[in-house]
């Protein structure tokens, strides 16, 4: 093992050899270091020196710029390069336009020259001069200040000249015009004195025609007043032909009148009836029924009432009827009546028993006054039985259950009902007088024909009349309805069973007493009711 003092020895040494090492490494860098600095002064000096002169060229430059946008009028622009070339193009453009202003200006001007009457040729050349001058300065792609202020040179030098042409051409014009004013004025003189002379004529001439208008005035005033007369006398004769022509037409409605009078005179004595409604088809002598061809689309109803007569009555005969059947069972293809009346005798009583030597057959027509719907109006009294009472409720009665329609009904006492229509098919009229003495109680109940009433009557029967409805007599409408003196009517009591009455109304056996009947409450009864009472009330 070696010694302690080797070892220090030899630890110093590479302590002595990494200090000088060290100091070798830091004496080169700092050489370099030093280098470098005096390197990079050396241009940062120079670096300075060339800033220095680019500013001062670049101060140079903007206040040449500066001037320059003084110079050409563009001070307010911005400082950098574009906003001053935005400024010129703008500049550009406005001038351009002014230009172009211009250039319109000098054709309207041209315009009003032409149109004025001018024809200087050489105010046309300058025209057409500053139509190219202002072509090349507004289409000049590269135009630069001084092209364009030559172009603007040219264009004031050929506006000058225009405007010496047109003045030179405007005193060319007035002293024309001073020429032709001379010419005019002395046509003028010749015109004035040649009018003076037509005027006097004119004069004499109107002179002429004024004696000559003055007779023919007196001329008019005489046509006038002939015409005026000539007018009267034709008034008057307008007023008698129209005289005349009303004379004519009263004449012609009074025979109108009287020709529908006479005609409703006739139909009243009419014993015709209509056409048949139908045909029987069979006889149930043991039901006392009859079959016959009125179907439901005929029109017919139960309860309808029909007339019987003979198959070969020529034109029916009204006062032949053999009975009267009511329809009890409506069919489509046929119907039943019940026979509910006979036919008069020989003494023109009526009988329930039928005639055995005429006989109801098949084929025997069937016929009703209401049947297909037929509408009536009832005017003034109706007095079926002519007992001087009113009847029109029963004959309404009658008339519903055949089948028909009270359209109108004008009652004496009472207010009217319904309107007369076109639909109406007849109008009855009652003017037969009572076969009796009228009673105080009977013309209380029936009322008096005073001034109102006859007017409404007068009315209704007009309006009938205008409306072509055909009159027909009570007589033949009661024939058609097959009514006989002291027949009932439906909706009237026929009888009364006391003893029916009672068990209806105390059930239990309690006798009652009826009401008490006043002689008002029921009509008198007419001749020959009573006979026709006992055959009609139970046995």
């Amino acid at each position: 093992m070696p010694p302690a003092s080797s070892n220090e020895s030899q630890g110093l040494k590479i302590a002595v050899a990494v200090f000088v090492m060290f100091t070798v490494i830091l004496a080169v860098t700092t050489y370099f270091g030093f280098s470098n600095a005096s390197q990079a002064q050396a241009k940062q000096e120079e670096a300075e020196k060339q800033a220095g002169n680019d500013k001062r060229v670049v101060g140079d430059a903007v206040t040449a710029l500066n001037e320059f946008k003084k110079m050409m009028g563009f001070e307010k622009a911005g400082e950098d390069l574009p906003a001053l070339t935005d400024a010129v193009k703008k500049a550009n453009t406005v001038y351009t336009a002014k230009v172009s202003a211009v250039n319109e200006s000098v054709r309207k001007a041209a315009a009003e020259y032409k149109a004025a009457g001018g024809s200087d040729k050489k105010v046309e050349e300058l025209n057409q001069s500053a139509d190219q001058l202002v072509a090349g300065f507004t289409g000049e792609p590269n135009r630069t200040l001084d092209s364009g202020l030559q172009r603007a040179l040219e264009l004031l030098d050929n506006q000058a000249r225009l405007t010496a042409a047109y003045v030179a051409d405007n005193e060319q014009l007035r002293k024309d015009l001073e020429a032709a004013n001379r010419i005019n004025s002395e046509a003028k003189n010749v015109t004035v004195a040649d009018r003076d002379k037509i005027k006097a004529d004119l004069e004499e001439v109107h002179k002429t025609h004024n004696d000559q208008l003055t007779g023919l005035r007196a001329q008019l005033d005489k046509l006038q007043t002939d015409n005026n007369n000539q007018a009267q006398e034709i008034a008057k004769l307008r007023t008698q032909m129209q005289q005349n022509s009303e004379e004519a037409t009263k004449i012609r409605n009074d025979l109108l009148t009287n020709l529908k009078f006479y005609r409703e005179q006739v139909e009243k004595k009419e014993t015709v009836l209509d056409k048949a409604n139908g045909h029987i088809t069979y006889v149930d002598w043991t039901r006392n029924e009859v079959r016959t061809n009125l179907t439901r689309s005929k029109g017919a109803k139960p309860q309808q009432i029909f007339s019987i007569f003979d198959k070969d009555a020529p034109g029916l005969p009204t006062d032949k009827p053999k009975a009267t059947i009511e329809l009890i069972q409506v069919g489509d293809n046929d119907s039943i009546g019940r026979i509910i009346t006979g036919f008069k005798d020989t003494l023109g009583r009526f009988t329930r028993t039928l005639d055995s030597a005429n006989p109801i057959r098949k084929g025997d027509q069937l016929y009703s006054p209401a049947f297909n719907i037929q509408r009536f109006a009832l005017i003034g009294k109706i007095d079926m039985d002519r007992d001087g009472r009113d009847d029109r409720e029963d004959l309404k009665r009658m008339i519903k259950s055949a089948g028909g329609v009270i359209d109108y009904d004008l009652p004496v006492i009472g207010a009217e009902t319904g309107k007369i229509n076109g639909l109406t098919t007849w109008y009855i009229v009652d003017d037969r007088p009572t076969l009796r003495p009228e009673t105080t109680e009977a013309r209380r109940a029936s009322g008096s024909e005073d001034k109102v009433f006859l007017d409404k009557k007068t009315e209704a029967i007009k309006l009938a009349r205008l409306e072509g409805i055909r009159p027909m007599s009570i007589e033949r409408l009661l024939a058609y309805l097959n009514y006989h003196y002291g027949a009932p009517t439906p909706g009237r009591v026929e009888a009364i069973d006391r003893g029916a009455v009672e068990r209806m109304l105390h059930p239990k056996g309690v006798k009652g007493t009826l009401a008490p009947t006043t002689p008002t409450d029921e009509k008198p009864p007419a001749d020959g009711d009573d006979a026709a009472k006992k055959e009609e009330e139970p046995k």
